[in-house]
């Protein structure tokens, strides 16, 4: 037994722990790195509204997208084409021009107004009487320069789409193209 004791004594004695200076460096480097961690998590918590408001402001862009090429696809004319705005008779799932939702499509006059940084769709009879309410389809977009055309002038049968949402720094731009052709079209010097 006494021999036993020796052993242990001898490889206890022959351990060496730290010492206080490199405790002290190992608790400095756990404490940078803690601090970088810290620092990474507080940014991205306070950045984490300003990206979830860009995200929702480029889905509202696209839906826009996707019901103005709709709408566009159904159309047999462009009216006022302009480089901000544009009305389209067109097809339109109402019970009435700017009414509520219906399952047959009937015709009415739906414009887009793009101004400075949204756009609004509003819906009127085809001859432009009678007025729907005014909803925002797309904000937080550089404009006013959101559609372009092709065809006849003053009868376009493409609308080209083009919306820009800005980075709060001015760079990395989230840019969103799309175009349709009028399906319905018709020249109306035919």
């Amino acid at each position: 037994m006494r021999a036993m004791l020796t052993g242990v004594r001898e490889r206890l004695g022959s351990e060496r722990g730290f010492t206080i200076p490199e405790l002290t460096v190992a608790a400095l480097i756990a404490l940078i790195v803690g601090a970088a961690g810290m620092t990474l998590v507080v940014t991205m918590v306070r950045s984490q509204p300003a990206v979830s408001e860009r995200a929702g402001q480029v889905q509202q862009g696209r839906t826009m997208l996707e019901v103005l090429t709709r709408e566009l696809r159904q159309g047999e004319t462009v009216l006022n084409p302009a480089a901000s705005g544009l009305s389209v008779i067109t097809y339109v799932n109402s019970a009435t021009c700017g009414g509520a939702h219906a399952t047959t499509a009937i015709l009415c006059r739906v414009t887009y107004d793009c101004g400075s940084s949204s756009c609004t769709r509003t819906e009127r009879n085809p001859d432009g009487s009678g007025t729907g309410p005014s909803e925002t389809v797309a904000r937080g977009i550089i404009g006013p320069n959101v559609f372009s055309y092709q065809g006849t002038s003053g009868d376009p049968s493409y609308v080209g789409i083009r919306l820009v949402f800005p980075a709060d720094d001015g760079t990395e731009a989230i840019t969103l193209d799309d175009g349709a052709a009028l399906r319905n079209y018709f020249e109306s010097g035919a």
